[in-house]
């Protein structure tokens, strides 16, 4: 049963149908074997709608076990005063096997009825072209047709002209009929016809095409050649005008007659001969061609290429040109003839032999038919005449450059000379011709000789000889002075000779004491004197062949003393005195003559005077006359200095963060060890070493940095450890002085020093994320514990943001427990949420998940003592209610919603119970003109208009809007409230313009932020690309006579539907199947509609169909409100609007 104080509406199918008897789990009930009758069910409401199947079959027998009878239909009762129904009630029975049927079930709807409502109904079967579908009879398909009385859709097939391709009948194409109803394919006309639209039925609406001839059912031929046809189903052709003929078969039109060949057509459309020096071989209308190139023609008309003869200068079949080097005097195929030798002819298509040219002088031929200029005569040879055909050879011992045109252009050649005319003799020994022509030969000049004839250049004599002018060999060439005849060549004299005549004699040694430093000298007064202090023998080449005497030495070019700190025992080089050792002697001859320098000193070698004894590093000397010492711990000296005769070159400190601690230190002092330093320079012992800042000693020599987690800000004694991090800190990196760094907001590093990352430091509950960047706040419906992750609630809890444990997710409503261990609220209980679980009151139930005590209905037989809440509240009642806000106000009991103060009086008491308790807003003890008004005091305020806008507080003026965002509606507080006008759409930044809706969705309400917000008006739907008016409301139009039945709220005749088998249509069905009276508002789309949420609505008291709107049926009669409600507001149109309470 279902039931309501105010409305039942199944939109979801309702079955209560009996078991068939192979589904009982009770062996007992399997053994029976008979079907389950259907179930009973019950709508009990002041209204009931049913828009889905509600079934209560009965159930069937199971043969296979033991036959058994078909269980009977069950119960439907539908209570109350207001009806709609549009869903199918079925009571059937079930299958037996038993002599006994089982029955029908009944259906309760103010009178018993049965399975199709009304009693002895009879139906009429269904018409040609359709057939039976679920209570109603549906048209077949387009193109398709059914005899009388047809069952299925499979009984409809393809009408004549029709054809099934993909399970839809397509009409026959164009070129095809089919004569019969069914699913065969349709026949094509015979070739060379076709039919003139789709669809055709018969084979004589088949016809011959244009360009053909015969009959649709014989046959259709083609038009010959040299005729058209330009109509259909014609029995003839028709010849083509001479001179025209066709290129092909089947020409349909006379357009297709084109010139014959040897004509062309002119611009008014006649066909003309071809002119001389033309031809046409082909039919058509194109203009004749003219002879190629060499060809003419005589002729009118010419058909072919033949027509044309070949041209002099041409030849052959192709008439083709005569080539370079041959000529054609007469018209025709004839050959071409050759130009003779001497001749050559360099172009094509020649017509006279005056066409070949003889060969210039210095050039011949010798072939027939030369295409190109004549060859140039080669070198040595010459050609006088014109036309020749060879060339002379120049006489012996004479040359000619090529193309030489007379004898006179053979010259002698280089090394003859031309004694007589023509004879060319060589030139004598001692004399030379060197270029080609008839000159007398040269003699060759001093220097030069030439040992044979014919020469064409004398030879220079060899390097550094010379002889007189016309000599006739090498023999005569002597060597110059300063040279002297070595292995057949003239060699310059070596240094320390000289030789002072032009011959082949030896060169001359220098005297004794001196030398000669260059070859090629030519007199003894080239010879220098060695340098004083020094001897040579004859010959001597260099100066360093002149040896410097006993204790000197060679500087450059001169003998020097060696001087004091070095000694030489000859060969020209002095030594220095060894190191630690020195002398005073100038020309000292042995090592013997250095002296060994004092003790704990040193000298560099060549050392010239014991003040050149310094002190060696590490020692000093304290002053003048002292020996040398070492210096003290502490300091050092690196280099030499200081003397027994001098205190210079004192002991250094160590400096400052250095020490050293022995004596006569020679080297730099050792730094401090690492991380350490000293307050002071001449440091002696290591110890006095103190260790930096960050660091702690280990030892007298080592210091090491602070690990990370800890630091150490001052210097500290030996074996002081650095302080830890304290609590909450954290520090990563060695050898800090501190402070350590905090972690960041909301982490911890849960009471632990020493910390070395910031990953150590972790989240503080009711937090989640890593300490190496930041933590977040713990999101709704989860807990943190703290750390990385947040954990989800469980199951049917939530919880605030940042809570820190489980303990703070809270049951939902509808379940119950604590610690986030959540229950769903069982049957006959309700739960807030929270731990918080309440039974319902006696008498009542309420399903699981319920949340408060309106859950909680009463049962079968009890009413609800219903609690409203009082004036100044709002809410359900049942103890829900809620004070009015500041700024509200109730008069009445029973309403959900409190009403808001007018704009001018916009303060009330929280509770207020009447509009009176209104009030105007005050700046102190002035009222003063609310947001959304302006004037200059109270009472005198004017709403700020469309397009303006006031935040109140005394405001005079309303402002206007931005242009950017034009619309307000009366009344806005502020510039938050401005918004596009009307037709057009914008999101709430004013950083962009408002948008034009599109055009096939203009209209926006004012204040419109998004696209989807643009539609069409009210009374117009987007069809297209535009907005259209709805349609208009119509007279109600009744069913057809063979489907007399609709559903309430039918829309169109394809809504009717037929009576049941055996059963006939009366006053009383047409009554009750007819449009209901009651007074709804339906939507309608037309058929234009292009988007299925565009939708026209119908006006009250009006209902929808598919051409418009109908006056509702008795729409005029007052249905009253039922029993628990018996309320409501004037003008209600349904049974919604019936309250409790009065209004």
């Amino acid at each position: 049963m279902l039931s309501s104080y105010q409305q039942v509406n199944v939109s979801a199918s309702l079955i209560a149908n009996g078991l068939d008897s192979g589904q009982y789990q009770n062996p007992q009930a399997y053994r029976v074997g008979g079907g389950g009758s259907g179930g009973s069910i019950i709508l009990d409401a002041p209204e009931v709608i049913i828009t889905a199947e509600i079934s209560a079959n009965g159930g069937n027998a199971d043969k296979s076990n033991r036959p058994g009878g078909g269980g009977s239909g069950g119960r439907i009762a539908i209570l109350g005063s207001i009806k709609h129904i549009t869903g199918l009630l079925h009571v059937i029975p079930g299958k037996g096997y038993v002599a006994y049927p089982p029955r029908y079930g009944t259906v309760y709807y103010g009178d018993y009825l049965d399975a199709a409502y009304v009693p002895s109904m009879v139906c009429s079967t269904c018409p040609a072209d359709s057939y039976y579908d679920v209570n109603h009879c549906a048209s077949c398909p387009f193109g398709s047709v059914s005899p009388v009385g047809s069952t299925a859709l499979s009984d409809c097939v393809c009408a004549q002209g029709y054809t099934r391709v993909g399970g839809v009948c397509n009409s026959c194409p164009v070129g095809t009929f089919k004569n019969t109803s069914g699913d065969e394919s349709c026949t094509a006309c015979k070739p060379a016809s076709t039919t003139n639209k789709a669809g055709a039925t018969h084979q004589y609406e088949c016809f011959c095409n244009p360009g053909t001839y015969g009959s649709s059912s014989i046959g259709c031929k083609q038009c010959g050649v040299g005729e058209y046809n330009p109509y259909s189903n014609q029995t003839s052709c028709v010849n083509c005008p001479v001179p025209r003929i066709t290129t092909s078969n089947g020409t349909s039109s006379l357009s297709g007659c084109v010139c014959d060949p040897g004509y062309y057509q002119e611009s008014n459309g006649d066909c003309m001969p071809c002119s001389p020096g033309t031809y046409k071989d082909i039919a058509g209308n194109e203009a004749c061609t003219a002879c190629p190139t060499g060809r003419d023609s005589a002729i009118f008309g010419g058909v072919s290429l033949s027509s044309c003869y070949c041209l002099p200068g041409y030849t052959g079949l192709d008439c083709n040109p005569c080539g370079p080097g041959y000529y054609k005097e007469v018209v025709g195929s004839g050959s071409c003839q050759a130009c003779p030798p001497g001749y050559f002819q360099p172009v094509q298509a020649a017509t006279s032999p005056a066409r070949c040219l003889p060969c210039s002088l210095g050039y011949y031929s010798d072939v027939n038919a030369s295409r190109s200029p004549c060859t140039a005569c080669p070198i040595n040879t010459y050609a006088d005449t014109l036309a020749s055909v060879q060339c002379t050879p120049c006489q012996g011992n004479s040359s000619s450059s090529e193309g030489a045109i007379s004898q006179s252009r053979c010259l002698c050649n280089p090394g003859y000379d031309a004694y007589s005319p023509g004879v060319c003799e060589p030139c004598s020994v001692g004399y030379y011709k060197g270029s080609l022509g008839n000159v007398a030969c040269q003699i060759c000049p001093d220097g030069y000789y030439s040992d044979h004839g014919a020469t064409t250049a004398c030879t220079v004599c060899p390097a550094n000889s010379w002889a007189p002018t016309g000599s006739a060999t090498v023999s005569a060439c002597l060597c110059i002075p300063g040279y002297t005849l070595v292995g057949g060549s003239c060699e310059p004299c070596p240094a320390g000779t000289y030789k002072p005549t032009i011959s082949n004699a030896n060169c001359t040694s220098c005297p004794a004491i001196t030398y000669l430093p260059y070859t090629g000298s030519t007199n003894e007064s080239q010879c220098f004197a060695c340098p004083p202090h020094s001897t040579s023998g004859v010959g001597t080449p260099v100066i360093s062949g002149c040896a410097c005497d006993s204790g000197y030495q060679r500087v450059q070019d001169s003998c020097l003393e060696c001087g004091a700190g070095q000694y030489s025992i000859g060969q020209g080089q002095c030594a220095e005195c060894p190191a630690n050792t020195y002398t005073v002697m100038p020309t000292a001859t042995s090592v013997l003559y250095c002296s060994f320098c004092p003790n704990n000193t040193f000298s560099p070698p060549g050392s010239s005077i014991i003040s050149a004894c310094t002190c060696l590093a590490g020692y000093i000397a304290a002053q003048d006359g002292l020996a040398c010492t070492p210096c003290p711990a502490g300091t050092y000296k690196t280099t030499t200095g200081g003397t027994f005769y001098n205190a210079s070159g004192a002991c250094q400190e160590c400096p400052i963060d250095t020490y050293t601690e022995v004596q006569a230190q020679t080297w730099a002092c050792t730094p401090c060890p690492a991380y350490s330093y000293t307050l002071q320079s001449r440091t002696s012992n290591a110890s006095h070493c103190i260790c930096e800042s960050g660091h702690y000693r280990v030892s007298k020599t080592l210091c090491n940095p602070c690990t990370p987690g800890s630091y150490k800000h001052d210097s500290s004694a030996p074996g002081k450890p650095c302080d830890l991090c304290p609590i909450d800190t954290y520090l990563p990196v060695y050898g800090s002085i501190g402070p350590c760094f905090p972690c960041i907001n909301h982490t911890t590093t849960l009471g632990l020093t020493g910390r070395v990352y910031a990953r150590d430091c972790v989240c503080n509950p009711g937090y989640y994320g890593s300490g190496n960047s930041s933590c977040s706040l713990c999101p709704k419906n989860h807990y943190c514990l703290g750390g990385l992750n947040a954990l989800q609630c469980p199951f049917g809890s939530y919880s605030k943001v940042g809570a820190p444990n489980i303990s703070s997710c809270v049951c939902l409503a509808g379940f119950h427990g604590a610690g986030g261990n959540c229950l769903i609220c069982p049957p006959n209980h309700y739960c807030a949420g929270g731990a918080s679980i309440l039974p319902c009151s006696n008498n009542s139930y309420s399903p699981e998940s319920s949340t408060s005590s309106s859950n909680c209905t009463c049962r079968n037989g009890y009413l609800q003592n219903f609690i409203v809440c009082p004036a100044g509240y709002y809410g359900v009642g049942h103890g829900d209610c809620t004070l009015c806000h500041a700024g509200t106000y109730n008069n009445r009991t029973g309403q959900l919603a409190c009403e808001a103060c007018p704009i001018l009086v916009p303060v009330s008491p929280v509770g207020s119970v009447s509009i009176y308790q209104c009030g105007c807003l005050k700046h102190g003890d002035i009222c003063v003109c609310p947001p959304g008004t302006g004037g200059y005091n109270y009472p005198n305020c004017t709403v700020c208009p469309t397009g303006t806008y006031s935040t109140g507080n005394g405001t005079i003026y309303c402002t206007s809007c931005p242009a950017i965002r034009p619309y307000s509606p009366p009344g806005t507080k502020d510039v938050t409230g401005c918004g596009c006008r009307s037709g057009y759409y914008g999101t709430s930044s004013f950083d962009t313009p408002c948008q034009p809706c599109p055009s096939d969705k203009a209209y926006s309400p004012p204040g419109s932020q998004f696209l989807s917000d643009c539609s069409c008006p009210s009374g117009y739907v987007s069809a297209s690309d535009s907005c259209v008016v709805c349609q208009q409301a119509v007279v109600p139009v009744a069913c057809p006579a063979d489907r007399p039945l609709s559903s309430p709220y039918a829309v169109s005749a394809a809504s009717c539907f037929p009576c049941a088998d055996g059963y006939n249509a009366t006053a009383a069905a047409l009554a009750l199947s007819g449009p209901n009276a009651s007074v709804v508002t339906t939507t309608l789309a037309p058929q234009n509609a292009t988007n299925a949420t565009d939708t026209c609505s119908c006006p009250t008291l009006y209902v929808a169909i598919s051409d418009g709107c109908v006056v509702c049926s008795n729409a005029i009669n007052p249905v009253p409100c039922p029993g628990p409600t018996p309320y409501s507001p004037d003008a209600s149109t349904s049974a919604t609007q019936c309250s409790a309470f009065a209004v």
